[in-house]
């Protein structure tokens, strides 16, 4: 029996149609059943396009799109000298951290980590050379030197 909804052949003791689900004991199927015909159908094993695009060998190549690098390792190690500098060795790490910033933003300006690793190195050398300059002029240094 075919399903007066969808058109799919179905067993002749189907209760519901296999396709769509369709309830067929609700449907009186001594008659037989005509489809209307279809204007305008193409044949199935007619292969011309069914739409107007032209086929797809007639695009241009596209060029593939270069990706900016996620991990860019001078501007990870910039940023993470930065951060040690706060706590030891602040002119050392201080100046491998700017150096390292400035090398991975040569390569990428708007490589934003860099740019956070050149800021924080700054800062944390700007902040030691105050402090060091504070311990000199309070004598810190001197009674440092005093115990050991």
């Amino acid at each position: 029996m075919i399903c007066p909804k969808c058109g799919t052949d179905n067993m002749d003791n189907a209760v519901f149609c296999s396709n769509c689900g369709t309830d067929l004991t609700a449907y009186n199927f001594s008659q037989p059943y005509n489809a209307a015909p279809v204007d305008n159908a193409i044949p199935v094993n007619d292969y011309t396009p069914v739409n107007n695009y032209p086929p797809v060998d007639n695009y241009p190549p596209v060029a593939p799109v270069q990706q900016k690098s996620q991990n860019n390792g001078m501007a990870i190690g910039s940023l993470v000298c930065a951060i040690l500098s706060w706590f030891c060795c602040p002119f050392i790490l201080g100046i491998v951290a700017i150096v390292l910033g400035v090398m991975a933003r040569q390569k990428d300006k708007d490589d934003k980590l860099a740019l956070a690793g050149i800021i924080v190195a700054i800062v944390g050398f700007v902040v030691s050379a105050i402090f060091t300059v504070i311990a000199f002029a309070t004598g810190l240094f001197s009674e440092m030197m005093y115990y050991m």
